[in-house]
């Protein structure tokens, strides 16, 4: 039986403006093979880009991001095969849209477990892939995680992590957020806005 995570992030009449993204539950996952993030946006003012920047629970810092590639609504991202010692993965959604506001999630988190049968959402493909760093230094590697990946980094324009806190100036060698990086920050409706005033913003986790 398959099972799917959609999040479904909603711009409504009344806050054109934010987004948001929650989570219910944990999901789970087997060491040693690469995992798909799926997610469902939503917005008015279509998608520019979307992104999942992921750490182990062995680093404090959201060094790198996965690209999302969307089709209409439906967005996924492919982050690396985790060790076997990372017990627990977290990460964040973060997209753009065409008016550059910037959106973003709480952080969530997946946990390791063994496994008899790999989970729907992973994969053994083993080709080589890019992740991207908004560093000034571009990490060797990352910690937690072995596989046939290089990372790329991205131009300052582009360090949107910056904007929502993810990635620190310092880091990402932003001295001026307002003219170096050309987005702006639209808000982050899942930790600054009560569910009870956006209403329809809304997140669904279904299971087919």
């Amino acid at each position: 039986m398959k099972k799917y995570k959609l999040i479904l992030l909603s711009i409504t009449a009344f806050y054109p403006l934010l987004a948001g993204i929650n989570s219910i539950q944990k999901d789970f996952y087997a060491p040693n093979y690469r995992i798909n993030i799926d997610a469902t946006i939503e917005d008015r003012n279509f998608i520019e880009s979307a992104r999942v920047y992921f750490k182990s629970q062995k680093d404090d810092k959201y060094r790198v991001f996965s690209s999302m590639r969307c089709k209409k609504s439906l967005c996924r991202a492919v982050i690396p095969s985790p060790i076997s010692s990372t017990n627990n993965i977290y990460y964040r959604i973060v997209y753009s849209n065409k008016l550059h506001k910037v959106f973003s999630s709480r952080e969530l988190m997946i946990t390791k477990k063994d496994m008899l049968i790999l989970a729907q959402n992973q994969t053994k493909d083993k080709s080589e892939f890019t992740i991207y760093s908004e560093f000034a230094k571009i990490p060797k590697s990352v910690v937690g995680f072995s596989d046939n990946f290089n990372i790329k980094q991205v131009k300052k324009a582009n360090r949107i992590g910056v904007i929502i806190d993810i990635t620190d100036k310092k880091d990402a060698g932003i001295k001026d957020i307002s003219k170096e990086i050309r987005s702006d920050y639209g808000g982050n409706a899942s930790s600054n806005i009560s569910p009870i005033l956006i209403g329809a913003l809304l997140m669904l986790l279904i299971a087919l």
